[in-house]
């Protein structure tokens, strides 16, 4: 022990200097590449979401308006660098490229208290140039903020013995709760720790619980802020973000991948839209769902999953525990084949031939490393806690490389033993024990290397994103320039030959759009964008058979769309089949009882459906949340005077015209009132105002006039069209 502790005091500051230096450099150097790319402005997925929240942060809403669905810190990193730099990405790509290389320093200082001199400092340098972190650490992602901050919770408990002070195990559990307001899937660690804590040192139980609570104290004084918040907002006692077990149910479900966050039947942004996350969750409840109750949802939703398709839940499982040990980088939303293509840096260093360099080699020398290394077992235990409980998570939901990235520092340590191992071997230094690290890692080698997962070209994928987010800056041409691209590549991709159709809706070329959509079906006949998008040229096209066949097709896929039976509902009303639209509307209120037009919509077909009652009541209640919205005092006016309560009707009518003072109907319904109440100059008055506002709202606006000039009280009123 003494031993150790000189060489922890005798930092070698020039081998920090090295490993920093080569970190900094090539991180900047592809910064500087990226920077000039097409994807280094193109945001979409998660960079999208946090640049969005770090704008809105800036812009004055510090705090959310609701609970957390998201862990928050990374967004007010960004926020912070925001608003020293004018909002600039190449700013934060510089001080992310600072996090990433002080990230290698850790791995240094953190692996020489395990290893020799030589094997901490290769694994520093491997870190520096391992291509997936200068990735990571140059794009809009938390990942490299929590790889950081968990090696810093990791430096500090590295440097514990039996003597250390509880300020030591303080900053840990500080460092570790900043981690996991940054990602919730190094939460697990905590409960490693606390058992390494109870085997590591032999002292008295209060001893054990002091430094327990110590530690537990550190993580909770920064997630406990966030708890409160959560519970300010919502009533229920979130601890972090609701949004943890969505991704549990997002990697066991009938359509999971075990790469992506999958849920069944929706699009990607669910993952990052609450909204959207507890109206699905309402809609298949029919309740009202707090973020505690969404988070219960999914939960129960995964654990049914794997109840009721064991041998899915099992194979997904698998295949999920060999992503992890595969060498093929994955990312969840990009890909890194048009990144090689627009820089050296990425070009030189991951590249897949007969290997999958660098993971295909780094996995192979990490599992050779743990078995060269397993004599030394107890004193390793905190490293092998982090690998685990790290691991853990995607094992259970999905595996890609942002999410494998905070366990493969750890791991590149074990896999610089390995390489010295291997050396050893190579040099008959080492002459005996050398079968099972060998063995251990020959298996590796070809599991690391062998392709059995097939994924979609994701280079098609980028150019669609892009080409999507220059839709949304409404450049169409470029747009429909990066579509064909990707059709090159994948020429049946329903994503892309929808976004092509859309440019064609976009420019009203209503043929080719159709063609467009309909291949992307063809494709993919569940294809929910090119559904609605179908649905909706023919609605353009004004074809009502074909909207009503199109609107079917798509609640046959989708019965709880909130789009299609609003549409659906809305089209038996332009055809006055009042009935089947009411049938619609009370289907999407069931299913998402705060959706306000379908609210709307159920108390008007309630009206013209006979049922003044439940048109009243809806209203009633829309009118406390919408209380300036005139229309629905029209409507609740209509159903008073459907019920005959005529002073009711004309307190709604003339509110409705304090809102809106041209709105005919208003005007139309308070004559009536006036009239039937024998206020016959009142009633002229109001139907004369109609004719100034709209000449052609009566059938026959002359006749009218006529009769008004006449002065003709006994006259009765032609209708109105």
């Amino acid at each position: 022990m003494k031993k150790e502790e000189k060489r922890d005091l005798s930092v070698d500051w020039r081998l920090i200097g090295a490993v920093f230096a080569v970190a900094i450099v090539v991180r900047l150097v592809y910064l500087v590449e990226f920077s000039s790319s097409m994807f280094f402005e193109s945001l979409f997925g998660d960079a999208r979401f946090y640049d969005l929240w770090a704008e809105n942060i800036l812009d004055g809403s510090i705090f959310p308006e609701t609970a957390l669905y998201r862990t928050p810190l990374y967004s007010y990193f960004l926020a912070l660098f925001y608003g020293v730099s004018g909002s600039s990405r190449f700013f934060v790509g510089i001080i992310q490229a600072i996090v990433g290389s002080m990230s290698c320093i850790l791995v240094y200082m953190i692996a020489r208290r395990y290893f020799a001199e030589k094997v901490a400092l290769v694994a520093g340098l491997i870190c520096a140039l391992y291509g997936i972190f200068i990735y990571f650490d140059a794009t809009l992602s938390p990942i490299s903020l929590t790889a950081f901050l968990s090696l810093c919770c990791l430096y500090w408990l590295s440097g514990i013995d039996a003597k250390s002070g509880l300020r030591t195990y303080l900053v840990a559990g500080i460092f570790l709760g900043l981690a996991s307001i940054n990602s919730q899937t190094v939460m697990l660690f905590a409960v490693f720790v606390l058992v390494w804590i109870l085997i590591r040192f032999k002292a008295t139980l209060s001893t054990q619980l002091t430094r327990w609570a110590v530690f537990l104290c550190g993580m909770a004084i920064v997630i406990l802020p966030v708890t409160a918040h959560n519970l300010s907002k919502s009533g229920t006692p979130t601890l972090i973000a609701s949004n943890a077990f969505i991704n549990v149910f997002a990697g066991n479900n009938i359509q999971a991948d075990g790469i992506t966050s999958t849920i069944p039947g929706n699009d990607p942004e669910i993952m990052r839209d609450y909204d959207r996350a507890r109206s699905l969750a309402g809609s298949t409840t029919r309740k009202e769902l707090s973020p505690f109750g969404v988070c219960s949802f999914y939960r129960n939703e995964a654990i049914a999953f794997v109840k009721t398709h064991p041998t899915d839940a099992l194979s997904l499982t698998a295949r999920r525990i060999y992503l992890l040990l595969n060498g093929t980088e994955r990312l969840a939303e990009e890909s890194l084949e048009l990144r090689r293509e627009d820089s050296t840096i990425m070009s030189v260093l991951i590249w897949e031939k007969l290997i999958s360099f660098p993971a295909g080699l780094l996995v192979p020398l990490f599992l050779a490393g743990l078995v060269a290394t397993f004599r030394n077992r107890r004193k390793l235990i905190l490293l092998y806690c982090f690998l685990v409980s790290l691991a853990i998570v995607p094992a259970l939901t999905f595996v890609n490389s942002g999410i494998r990235t905070p366990v493969m520092y750890v791991a590149i340590m074990f896999a610089s033993a390995g390489i010295f191992e291997f050396i050893s071997i190579a040099t008959k230094k080492k002459r005996t024990a050398w079968a099972a690290p060998v063995i251990v890692g020959a298996i590796a080698l070809v599991i690391a290397n062998v392709n059995l997962v097939e994924t979609k070209s994701s280079a098609a994928r980028d150019y669609e994103r892009i080409a999507s987010s220059l839709v949304i800056s409404g450049d169409y041409g470029e747009a429909e320039k990066f579509y064909r691209k990707g059709l090159e590549i994948e020429p049946d991709s329903p994503d892309l030959l929808n976004g092509v159709g859309e440019i064609y809706m976009q420019a009203k070329v209503y043929q080719e759009a159709e063609k467009k959509f309909r291949r992307a079906l063809m494709s993919k006949p569940d294809h929910f964008a090119a559904l609605k998008n179908l649905a909706s040229i023919h609605q353009q096209r004004q074809q009502p058979e074909a909207l009503r066949a199109s609107l079917a097709n798509l609640l046959k896929y989708y019965p709880s769309s909130q789009w299609g039976l609003l549409h659906m509902a809305e089209y038996f009303i332009g055809i006055q089949e009042n009935d089947s639209a009411y049938v619609y509307y009370d289907r999407l209120v069931k299913m998402h009882p705060q959706n306000p037009e379908g609210r709307f919509g159920l108390g008007n077909a309630a009206l013209k459906t006979g049922r003044p009652e439940q048109a009243r009541d809806i209203y009633e209640d829309m009118v406390q949340q919408f209380p300036e919205e005139p229309e629905i005092h029209l409507n609740l006016g209509l159903a008073y005077a459907q019920l005959e309560k005529y002073h009711l009707a004309e307190e709604e009518f003339t509110t409705t015209l304090y809102y809106d003072s041209t709105n005919t109907f208003a005007l139309y319904n308070l004559g009536r009132i006036f009239e039937v109440a024998g206020d016959t100059a009142m009633a002229t008055s109001m139907f004369l105002r109609i004719l100034t506002i709209d000449p052609e709202f009566y059938e026959d606006p002359e006749s009218i006039l006529k009769i008004f000039l006449e002065h003709s009280e006994e006259a009765e009123l032609p209708g109105r069209k």
